[in-house]
């Protein structure tokens, strides 16, 4: 992944969503734990408040409906009252959400339960607990809860203190339902998992709004660089925009695009500067060629040998042509004057040119050309765009192959497609192709192209306002468009 943008948002998404769920995770753990501690808290106090509730009573003071009710089989057991026991306290009632106590003494004899357990026992606590303890039991309706037990003493009446028999030390259990509990920690859950959900999905809103306007100067500043013009090499930066870390690189661009503009034109220079000087030259040694082989006598051999020098002579001026109308029109000093052409007339006139070449490479050319289809542009340089683009194409098409010119009229624009069949060209060749002096096959350095026909094309066309685009329509064949506003008549 080589966004930036992505990464961001990924990164901080994840980290956030880790903080969170980290945060969240706690705040469940720990509220959990304090409903688990306030629980244990209210059995406690449940636990303390029913301890101090158990008294040994002188037996002697006791009516009628105490014995009945303390008749255990046992004198000494009888003695022990229990006041929470006497009571209808509506919790210990058989209900649904009732709770439950028993009383246990040191042989494990049972001394008094609630009526809530309908009979049945708490589990055994056990007897030798010096201290509340809280454990998780399961209830004989089948509910789970949570069981307190503690040892005690009951409370000796005054006129029993100190008589043998009367300390006992005895095992009460408290214990409750978890249902509600559960219920609790389970809503708290929901909310903690709903308001998670929501603050991560605003945090990533937020996150996004933020990278994309933390990147905006990054894309202000490709917007920039994307508007660099070749022949204008000048750029401003809207450096109020720029973050502190953008600014070196605003200035390392200026730079960079200084020495691109000087290299550039160093270049340009060069290239015009070599076609002048070789001009002269290469022209004199056309002539004296021609000179030498219109001599009275010339011996065989040395007319082939003035032959071939005279057609490298020729080549080498082409090339210089070529060379200074490229400069020229980088420069921006070619002359353009407008004038209605015929498009299929100058179409016919240009290809026969290149007729008898195409003929010896058994070519078929097909040409489709609207009928009165007149343009605004100047004739000459017009002619040089279908004269290098046909040089190119006659050049290039295999041996049997096809050249097809497709002229017409759309949407008030006259567009000029001209296709021809290929061998090998990959759709990467297209980005090189108005490079000057590119060739897709080496081997054809010797063939007489040039290598500057495309350049030509690009060059002449952008003086005239022509959009030129090229396509690889498959593996076979290659098509170059051009298109401009059009005169109908």
């Amino acid at each position: 992944m080589k966004s930036i943008r992505s990464r961001l948002l990924i990164s901080l998404l994840t980290s956030v969503i880790l903080v969170l769920a980290v945060g969240f995770v706690s705040i469940y753990y720990l509220a959990e734990r304090s409903l688990h501690r306030q629980f244990d808290a209210e059995l406690h106090d449940e636990l303390d408040s029913l301890a101090l509730m158990g008294e040994v009573e002188d037996l002697s003071d006791l009516d009628a409906d105490d014995l009945e009710y303390n008749d255990h089989g046992d004198d000494t057991e009888d003695a022990i009252r229990f006041e929470f026991a006497e009571l209808t306290l509506p919790r210990y009632q058989a209900q649904p959400k009732s709770a439950y106590y028993q009383v246990w003494d040191d042989s494990g004899q049972v001394l008094a339960r609630s009526p809530s357990l309908q009979g049945k026992d708490l589990a055994q606590a056990p007897l030798n607990t010096s201290v509340v303890s809280v454990r998780t039991v399961t209830f004989h309706d089948g509910r789970s809860g949570k069981m307190a037990t503690r040892r005690f003493s009951p409370i000796v009446e005054e006129s029993m203190k100190g008589q043998p028999g009367t300390e006992h030390v005895l095992t009460l259990a408290v214990a409750r339902s978890t249902a509600d509990l559960k219920l609790a920690a389970a809503l708290l859950f929901r909310v903690l998992a709903s308001s998670g959900g929501l603050t991560v999905l605003l945090v990533a809103i937020a996150i996004l709004i933020s990278v994309r306007r933390s990147l905006a100067p990054l894309r202000s500043l490709q917007h920039d660089i994307e508007t660099i013009d070749l022949d204008d090499f000048s750029i401003e930066f809207e450096t109020d925009s720029l973050s502190d870390e953008l600014l070196p690189i605003a200035e390392c661009l200026k730079l960079l695009m200084k020495r691109v503009e000087s290299a550039i034109k160093r270049e340009r220079r060069f290239s015009s500067d070599i076609a002048h000087e070789l001009r002269t030259p290469v022209s004199e040694l056309r002539a004296l060629t021609e000179v030498s082989m219109n001599r009275a006598n010339v011996p065989a051999a040395e007319l082939i040998s003035l032959t071939d020098a005279n057609g490298i002579a020729k080549h080498m001026e082409r090339i210089i042509q070529s060379l200074l109308q490229l400069s020229r029109c980088e420069a921006g000093l070619i002359p353009v004057e407008n004038n209605q052409i015929d498009v299929k007339e100058l179409a016919n006139a240009m290809w026969n040119t290149f007729d008898a070449t195409a003929q010896e490479k058994q070519i078929k050319f097909n040409a489709t050309v609207e009928d009165n289809l007149q343009l605004a542009t100047d004739p000459a340089l017009f002619a040089s765009i279908l004269s290098n683009l046909f040089s190119n194409a006659v050049e290039y098409t295999p041996e049997g192959g096809r050249i097809d010119l497709n002229v017409y009229a759309e949407n008030a624009h006259a567009v000029v497609e001209l296709s021809n069949t290929t061998d090998g060209m990959a759709p990467e060749d297209l980005n090189y192709l108005f490079d000057t002096f590119w060739r897709k096959d080496s081997s054809r350095v010797q063939s007489g192209h040039l290598g500057i026909g495309l350049s030509l094309v690009a060059a002449v066309s952008e003086v005239l306002g022509i959009a030129v685009k090229t396509a690889l329509l498959d593996a076979k064949r290659f098509r170059i468009s051009l298109e401009m506003p059009a005169e109908s008549v």
